[in-house]
């Protein structure tokens, strides 16, 4: 069901003070923006339903939380459709790996990783380059 919604300044208003402050209290929203608690109870549900708020979430502060590396790795893996879910199942549940990425042609995976320190960085670049999967 696809539900249409035009927001007006009250959903903005809602919108900017909790992308401010996600933790901010229905009152403490009220006062902010001189609207009823049960006026934004009703928006923020309307605004959930109709797909405008996909889901409320914390956005983390990597390196404070550790994790002094971010980076993006390309590894050329050998053609074949074993060959890309060995490597997928080999690296997709190491917790210094966000995402994987594979290209169509299948011979291409792209990683976004993180990493608390250059060492650690490097010893995963190490496990990849030297995993059976990998032409290098």
């Amino acid at each position: 069901m696809v539900i249409e919604t035009d927001l007006d300044k009250n959903d903005v208003n809602i919108l900017k003070e909790l992308s401010k402050d996600l933790t901010m209290s229905y009152t403490t929203l009220s006062n902010k923006i001189g609207f009823s608690r049960a006026g934004i109870k009703t928006r923020l549900e309307k605004m959930l339903e109709s797909g405008v708020i996909k889901n409320y979430g914390i956005v983390v502060d990597h390196k404070k939380a550790g994790y002094d590396i971010t980076g993006v790795v390309k590894a050329n893996i050998k053609i074949s459709e074993k060959s890309q879910k060995g490597f997928i199942d080999d690296f997709i549940n190491d917790r210094n790996v966000i995402g994987i990425y594979n290209n169509a042609e299948g011979n291409e995976i792209i990683m976004i990783v993180r990493c608390n320190s250059q060492l650690q960085y490097d010893n995963l670049i190490q496990r990849i380059k030297t995993s059976l999967y990998v032409k290098y």
